[in-house]
């Protein structure tokens, strides 16, 4: 490897976060390494964190006070979770890549 591609391969593996030895693996196993998020979105996910919390206890005290709707709440809390989850899913899980050398190659 050429000091171009050394560097180049410094900075790939640098805006994933990961060392560059897990980057080539990942490359390797056919898959397209994500960068890092944005700071914005720890802030987001941090936001969307406070606001299950404050359903929780929302719930909490409703409950004993003796009313709530515990399946709307079950259900919205259920959505909730289920989003923050997709998000994080879709910003982190590296994405298969379908290059047909890999596959002939590795057998992937």
């Amino acid at each position: 490897m050429n000091d171009k591609e050394s560097g180049k391969l410094t900075k790939s593996a640098d805006k994933v976060g990961v060392p560059k030895e897990v980057y080539l693996r990942m490359l390797i196993m056919g898959t397209t390494p994500k960068e890092k998020p944005e700071a914005d979105f720890y802030g987001m996910m941090k936001e969307l964190n406070a606001i299950g919390n404050s359903i929780n206890q929302i719930a909490k005290v409703a409950n004993l006070k003796g009313f709530i709707n515990v399946k709307a709440y079950e259900e919205n809390v259920r959505r909730l979770n289920e989003f923050i989850v997709e998000i994080s899913k879709s910003v982190f899980t590296p994405e298969r890549r379908n290059d047909k050398w890999l596959l002939q190659e590795f057998g992937l």
